[in-house]
């Protein structure tokens, strides 16, 4: 990105935007803080030598004439569910382009649902930024690219690193919609926990549940896939733990009720230091088949999640930017191509044999 470039950070003051904020700086980037809170924003942009912009996403003209002097938003508030809709309509209103760093399908569908306003607002909106799901969705598209016949999607996601306030947030917030999976091409609701299966990262198999990740909604709309799951790796207490939410699910749906379980989860998470995201990696495998039975499997390796999510995050903002692509809504794999993530620092992938 040109450094005269107008873009915002929104909620810059939570973990993974004050790390991408942060590496902004170091690349030679001024971006805009925003966030709700002064006290948490102001601070910040104080250390890095940074303009400060608060407001919160309360009214949506507000918001629109907040970030009417800017040509892009990298948003990293979340839940994405609650506030992407607010900001999405903002920049919507202000001609200003959308990016952010959701995992969550429900926020890819709206999008995708929306396309058309997007082009006729000039604007490009392209969620998933970071670490959900720009590898998954690329990697899926490098998949269909070598079976371009494929019908069905198979994920599995291994981390090792720790969660950030935000993301434990946002899982709490997710509890009540349960797991998700595609079946014949539609979102088709599952139990938390719904299935589990024996993955091979790459150190021979592990266990791993089935999660309602994004690119349930994604590999859909980037690559045409019909059926889709998604698994996380986990140990097998995880696995009973999220089963026995199940009766719980529907008491948690009331917004009060999240937040005030969402807050109490923040608070017991504060992400990986800069030691542990050095040291911690993050893989991904996926199977795609077709009808007749055929598979082709791959295997991405990756640095630590919230690593990888920064420099996606910054490589799409300034690839938007720089007019790489054109008004509309995508996924990354739409926007880019599985090719990507070639662009990303320390990322591999590699066929598997099978």
């Amino acid at each position: 990105m040109a450094s005269a470039r107008r873009w915002m950070i929104y909620g810059a003051n939570g973990y993974t935007g004050r790390l991408i904020a942060a590496e902004a700086l170091a690349r030679g980037e001024r971006p805009l803080l925003a966030g709700r809170r002064a006290e948490a924003v102001e601070p910040l942009a104080i250390e890095l030598g940074l303009e400060a912009r608060i407001f919160s996403l309360d009214d949506v003209d507000a918001v629109a004439e907040a970030i009417a002097d800017q040509e892009l938003v990298l948003h990293c508030a979340g839940p994405f569910l609650d506030t992407n809709k607010p900001m999405l309509k903002a920049c919507l209103k202000s001609g200003v382009h959308y990016l952010d760093i959701t995992g969550e399908a429900m926020v890819f569908e709206r999008v995708m649902r929306w396309r058309e306003s997007f082009v006729e607002a000039g604007i490009v909106a392209l969620p998933g930024v970071g670490f959900d799901v720009v590898p998954s969705d690329c990697l899926a598209r490098l998949l269909k690219e070598r079976l371009p016949s494929a019908h069905r999607l198979t994920l599995g996601i291994r981390l090792q690193t720790s969660a950030s306030p935000g993301t434990a947030r946002t899982y709490v917030h997710a509890l009540p919609a349960g797991g998700i999976i595609r079946r014949d091409g539609a979102l088709t609701v599952v139990p938390p926990a719904w299935r589990t299966r024996m993955i091979d990262f790459g150190d021979g198999p592990e266990e791993a549940m089935s999660i309602a990740w994004g690119d349930i909604s994604t590999a859909h709309h980037s690559c045409g896939y019909t059926e889709i799951e998604a698994y996380f790796q986990v140990r097998p207490w995880v696995i009973w733990a999220f089963r026995l939410t199940r009766p719980l699910r529907f008491a948690l749906a009331p917004k009060r009720v999240r937040d005030a379980l969402g807050g109490a989860a923040a608070r017991l998470y504060k992400g990986p230091d800069g030691a542990a995201r050095a040291s911690h990696g993050a893989r991904i495998w996926g199977c795609a088949e077709d009808p007749s039975g055929r598979s082709v499997t791959m295997l991405l390796r990756g640095p630590d999640a919230y690593a990888l999510t920064v420099d996606a995050a910054l490589e799409a903002s300034a690839a938007v930017l720089a007019g790489e692509v054109a008004a509309g809504g995508y996924t990354p794999a739409m926007a880019f191509g599985g090719d990507f993530l070639g662009r990303l620092r320390d990322v591999e992938v590699s066929p598997v044999a099978g």
